[in-house]
């Protein structure tokens, strides 16, 4: 039941008085309110306006003090220099040094302060001075003209440490002056004898050098500048008579604000306190007003929200009715209505209901207050269902609280019953406002009938399941235990009963638990709080038992055990509910290792329905498929596969399983991001006991990585790593199986070796990045000349073999190869662009025909690389058919090579001079060093056969440095048999040009040889200087500082540049033969001849012409300024001894 016994209606509900005085509180209120404003905002005002003028009245009293205080120091000033005067009119304008001293005494006794005093002359002269050394002349005689006529004049030094006072010697004969030197305290004593208690601020200055020399603050003395505060304070400036002296009067308007503001602020304070005598009045005033508004408020919202049917009763009527018919006892109201049955209404109606709650209105299911009053009070007309009567009876036995249960009908005809609560006051002048509330208990009756019939249906259930089922009372005592106690444990119910239940457990330890809860629930019996809190707190229990079975068997027992109270909260008992869970058990120890292995495997796992609908899947599914298990429940597993071999692979595999029961194998699958990987599939068909089938469980594994790396190994083995095109091992064996294809068919079979002309140079200056870049390149075009059914393979280093399928006759493989050939030649038409820059290259093509020349696989191959071979000999850039007798070539270009790589070392390399002479031929200027080889079986071997196969096979650097050290080694030879050669000239190739240690070999060979750097001279071509110009001309300023000279060879026939030629350290330009032959007939020869020397010349270039080999051409270089020559014209190449003969002393002008 929820009542509210002490819960009064307040005043507020009580009839209002009328009347106008709220409004007219709420004026005077605001008035009052705007009235304290007001005042103090005057008080404010007035207070602003006296600390203004206060302000103001402490600057005027500044000022007036400055201008008094400048009146006395004049004063003081005259006086001063009067008594001066009077002591100095006794001396004579001449004095003597004794006069000087007497005078100096006298005058100090009036001013102590005086230093030094010195006798001046009409012109400012000193005639005395007693001040021995004194130095101030020049600001004497400028302070002589400031006097202008007056008596006397006042000054100080520039640093402020002396001030001067000048007089005028009085009479109309004398015109002199005293001067005297006075320590700057004068001027203390001077201002000091005005001062009286605190004075405002000024500054004694010097307006002619505006140095300040006194202050009012006691600070040093000295000469200084006015500060910018100082300025800024300023009020007052009085020029002092008879000086160069002003006095500036300062007042600090900040401090003169900082020391009245404490006394401003303590009367704002004071007038802010005595204001909020009244507001506080005010505000309390408000706080009442609220205090009440809010009383009104929290009573309505309590009356309203309070979620209880609460109705307020005015009851006041009824005591004075009881008095006027003379009811005093509830016994005489049976007999008082019957005797005055037309009263009963009058009675009633006493019992007025003046508010009703919302949640009352719709309990009784009314819209008014009188439609409650006729269903609560009076009744309705057809059965006396009304509290009228009890109401009154209550009040007759002076009660002080009703309570009672009424049943009323509802809207829908059915009973309603209702549980009202009535407290009375104490008191009778409270009786106009009763509380009563309603509680509709309707639906508690129903329930208790309810719980009733559950009782009878539950106990009639513990009967007849197999779970035993007992109960205690409050007392903890057994008052049932189920039959089914038999079944389960062989015991009967009633043994049970008396006899308990300790004689039936395997292991007594394990009531520890239980006898804590008894133990528990024992001590919370006689106290109420702790009873209350358990009933909160404790939840159904459950304990595990191992019990005894009637014939020995232990079994395991689950018990759940729940207190039971009732609805006042009254503990009634225990009841306990014990299950027997052997078979649940093993089956949970089942599912256990099920899980571990379903949740811990690494391959994923489905389950579906014999529909195969998903139903489960572990998380190596989610893993391996990128699917969340949730997304994949109720779904059909063919999601999961690839589509293309859905339905075809899917009849293979449900056809297994009907067959055998199992399906195992491989299968590619699709992950949720569409990524299709290869798996490992296992599939097995689960049946239940009836042999039905009941699900499938499948698993799987990705083998991704697994076939990944079968691949990686496959084209390790197989593929070239850089180009990814077939290897050496992978073309042998589809050449092989084409070689076995076309003897089978009687077919053709076309293989081409192709091997890159240049690439070495650009491979070794550039990099072996931009090589492996022109590699990848190359083998793109090659792919894009063949058919997709023809094989490109690279064999190593620059050299690719082509494998072209077979054709059916000779002339069908010829004709392709032929076209192939031509493709690949074109496709090199197209530069290759390494770092920016663009690259030609060219290759030389071999071509070998299976049967015709030959059917095995190595001699097939040696064959196509032969005609290789045979397409470089041929120039390169062109393509080979093998013949029989380019084996012989290739035999002997394979012995050149073998035997260039001894040549060295079996010092079978040997050089040759060609002499160099000046321009009109007729001395001689050095000699070439030329390379040549003596091969012991083929004698001399051409220099054009040999050197291209150096520099193929890398020995053009090791070769070239033998040059270099056996050409020094010969001049010094030769200075030291006095052959008189002045230089040599050396062939430099771009492979030693670009190695970078050039420059420090050549430094060894010539510290080895003692020959001097600048009889070495070093003959580059213009391709090497412009490969790489940035690079060339450091190596250039190496070469150069130790101090070579050096010559660009076949100057005209390659690209230079002009712009480079002119920044290059070089000393000599060769015209090449070419120009030379034409000479001097050939008029464009001519021409370029004449323009070379000419540039040369303007670049400060020597220029020599090789190839004279006539009169007429020596006489056309001659008549143009060509420096030097050389030709066969003075001679071939020769051995050194023979150059030594032919060139000694007595030979070094060849031609007169």
């Amino acid at each position: 039941m929820f009542s509210l016994p002490n819960l009064n209606q307040p005043s507020s509900l009580r009839p209002p008085v009328q009347g106008s005085g709220t409004p007219l509180h709420g004026s005077l209120k605001g008035a009052l309110a705007l009235l304290v404003l007001m005042l103090l905002m005057l008080l404010f005002w007035q207070l602003f306006d006296q600390f203004q003028r206060t302000q103001a009245d402490r600057r005027q009293h500044s000022i007036d003090y400055s201008a008094d205080l400048a009146d006395h120091v004049n004063l003081n000033m005259a006086l001063n220099a009067q008594i001066v005067l009077n002591q100095l009119l006794t001396t004579q304008p001449f004095p003597s040094a004794r006069e000087r001293a007497e005078t100096v005494t006298r005058v100090r006794r009036s001013v102590p302060e005086l230093q030094s005093l010195a006798w001046l002359s009409g012109d400012a002269r000193i005639i005395a001075d007693t001040l021995l050394e004194a130095n101030d002349d020049s600001f004497i005689t400028a302070l002589v003209s400031r006097l202008d006529g007056d008596s006397h004049y006042y000054t100080n030094s520039p640093t402020a440490d002396l001030v001067y006072l000048l007089i005028r010697q009085p009479g109309e004969n004398t015109n002199g002056y005293w001067l005297l030197r006075m320590s700057p305290i004068v001027i203390s004593r001077l201002i000091h004898q005005v001062e009286r208690g605190q004075n405002p601020g000024w500054v004694l200055e010097n307006h002619v050098d505006k140095h300040v020399i006194n202050r009012a603050d006691p600070a040093p003395i000295s000469a200084s500048e006015l500060s910018t505060t100082e300025l800024n304070q300023s009020v007052l400036v009085t020029q002092l008579s008879h000086s160069d002296w002003q006095l500036r009067s300062l007042f600090d308007a900040r401090e003169a604000r900082l020391a009245l503001l404490p006394p401003l602020i303590g009367k704002c304070l004071l007038g802010l306190l005595i204001s909020l005598v009244p507001l506080l009045a005010l505000l309390s005033m408000r706080r009442r007003q609220r205090e009440l508004n809010e009383e009104r408020r929290r009573y309505r919202d309590i009356f309203e929200g309070a979620g209880v049917a609460l109705c307020v009763l005015d009851l006041s009527g009824v005591l004075p009715l009881f008095e006027r018919v003379g009811l005093n006892e509830r016994t005489d109201l049976g007999r008082w209505l019957e005797d005055n049955p037309a009263t009963r209404q009058e009675l009633l109606q006493a019992l007025r209901i003046t508010e009703v709650n919302h949640v009352a209105l719709r309990v009784l299911q009314v819209h008014t207050n009188d439609q409650a009053w006729r269903k609560l009070i009076e009744g309705w007309s057809d059965r006396a269902t009304g509290i009228g009567h009890q109401l009154i009876g209550a009040l007759l036995e002076r009660q002080q609280q009703l309570e009672l249960e009424i049943r009323l009908d509802n809207q829908q005809g059915h009973d309603q019953y209702l549980w009202v609560t009535v407290r009375f006051p104490e008191h009778a002048k409270d009786y106009h406002a009763v509380i009563l509330s309603i509680t509709d208990v309707t639906s508690h009756r129903t329930a208790s009938e309810s719980l009733r019939q559950s009782e009878k249906r539950h106990r009639m259930l513990a009967e007849s399941i197999s779970d035993v089922i007992f109960s205690t009372n409050n007392r903890m005592e057994l008052n049932y235990v189920s039959p089914s106690v038999q079944t389960v444990l062989g015991f009967d119910a009633d043994w049970v009963m008396q006899n308990g239940w300790q004689g039936m457990l395997a292991n007594p330890a394990q009531l520890t638990g239980i006898n804590a809860l008894l133990t528990q629930v024992h001590q919370a019996l006689h106290a109420p709080a702790e009873l209350a809190a358990l009933r909160s707190d404790l939840k159904t229990q459950v304990f595990m038992f191992d019990c005894l079975r009637n014939d020995g068997r232990k079994i395991p027992i689950e018990l759940r055990l729940v207190l039971i109270w009732d609805t006042q909260g009254t503990f009634e008992g225990i009841l306990g509910v014990g299950r027997d869970v052997s078979q649940q058990r093993r089956a949970e120890k089942d599912l256990r290792m099920a899980a571990t292995v379903f949740e811990h495997s690494t391959s994923a796992i489905l389950i579906t329905d014999p529909a195969g609908y998903i139903v489960q899947a572990n998380e190596a599914f989610s893993r391996v498929s990128g699917y969340a298990v949730a997304q994949v429940l109720d779904q059909l597993p063919n999601m999961l596969t690839v589509d293309d071999q859905q339905e075809a692979h899917l009849r293979y595999v449900l056809k297994q399983l009907q067959q055998r029961g199992t399906w195992e194998g491989e299968v590619w699958l699709k992950r949720r991001n569409g990524e299709h990987y290869p798996a490992w599939v296992g599939i097995t068909a689960v049946l239940d006991d009836e042999g039905d089938l009941a699900s499938y469980v499948c698993f799987f594994s990705d083998i991704s990585e697994r076939k990944a790396s079968e691949q990686r190994i496959h084209r390790l083995a197989y593929y070239d790593a850089l180009t990814h095109l077939p290897n050496r091992t992978l073309f042998q064996d589809r050449l092989y199986n084409a070689l076995q294809q076309a003897e089978r068919q009687q077919s053709w079979v076309v293989l081409m070796f192709l091997d890159l002309d240049r690439f070495k140079p650009i491979n070794d200056s550039l990099g072996h990045a931009a090589g492996d870049r022109m590699l990848k390149d190359m083998a793109t075009r090659l792919l894009g000349c063949v058919d997709d059914d023809d094989t490109v393979a690279r064999m190593g280093g620059d050299e690719f073999t082509l494998l072209l399928q077979p054709r059916a006759t000779r002339e069908l493989a010829l004709n392709q190869a032929i076209h192939v050939a031509e493709q690949i030649l074109g496709s090199l038409v197209k530069p290759f662009v390494l770092e920016g820059r663009e690259f030609f290259v060219t290759a030389s093509v071999g071509i070998a025909l299976s049967p015709q020349d030959g059917s095995e696989l190595s001699q097939l191959m040696k064959n196509a690389d032969t005609a290789m071979y045979h397409a470089k000999e041929r120039g390169k850039n062109n393509f080979q058919f093998y013949q029989a007798d380019m084996n012989a070539t290739a035999l002997e270009r394979l012995e050149l090579e073998s035997d260039l790589r001894h040549a060295l070392e079996q010092q079978e390399f040997v050089l040759y001079y060609q002499p160099q002479f000046s321009g009109d031929g007729k001395r001689l200027t050095g000699a070439e060093a030329l390379l040549r080889w003596n091969h012991p079986r083929r004698g001399l071997v051409p220099p054009v056969e040999f050197i291209p196969v150096l520099e193929e096979l890398g020995l053009v650097v090791d070769v070239g440095d033998w040059v270099l050290a056996e050409a020094c080694r010969q001049l010094k030879a030769w200075h030291l048999a006095k052959v008189r050669v002045p230089k040599i000239s050396v062939n430099i190739s771009a492979r030693q040009f670009a190695d970078g240690q050039l420059g420090n070999r050549i430094a060894r060979m010539l510290e080895i040889t003692g020959l001097p750097p600048a009889c070495l001279e070093l003959e580059l071509t213009e391709s090497i200087l412009m490969r790489e110009v940035n690079e060339a001309m450091m190596i250039l300023d190496t070469l150069k500082n130790l101090g070579l000279s050096i010559a660009v060879d076949d100057f005209g026939t390659g690209y230079s540049s002009l712009n480079y030629l002119k920044q290059f350290p070089i000393d000599v330009l060769k015209i090449d033969r070419t120009f030379v032959d034409g000479l001097p007939s050939g008029e464009q020869d001519a021409q370029i001849a004449r323009a070379i020397i000419a540039m040369a010349h303007s670049l400060n270039l020597s220029v020599i012409a090789e190839g004279v080999e006539t009169h007429e051409q020596l006489e056309f270089l001659r008549e143009h300024g060509c420096d030097e020559v050389q030709g066969y014209l003075f001679g071939r190449p020769m051995q050194a001894h023979r150059f030594e003969t032919q060139f000694s002393n007595d030979a070094l002008f060849l031609l007169q």
